[in-house]
C-alpha cells in the first residue's frame, strides 16, 4: 500500500454511467474507496499496456 506521501493528486471526468458502475463496486465492498479502483484500474490498463508491447 502506497503512503500519502507517494501519490499525486489527478482530477478527471467519467461519464455518469462509468461512474455508477464503479460507485456500485465501491458500494458491495470490493474497493475501500473510488480512489483505490481508479489506481487499481490505472495499473491494469499499464500492465496490459507493457504486455502487449511485448515482442
Amino acid at each position: 500500500m502506497s503512503k500519502e506521501g507517494d501519490l499525486v493528486k489527478v482530477n478527471f471526468r467519467l461519464s455518469v454511467e462509468d461512474y455508477n458502475r464503479a460507485l456500485e463496486l465501491v458500494k458491495r465492498g470490493e474497493y475501500s474507496s473510488m480512489s483505490e479502483l481508479v489506481r487499481h484500474a490505472v495499473t491494469l490498463l499499464i500492465n496490459e499496456y507493457k504486455n502487449s508491447q511485448r515482442p
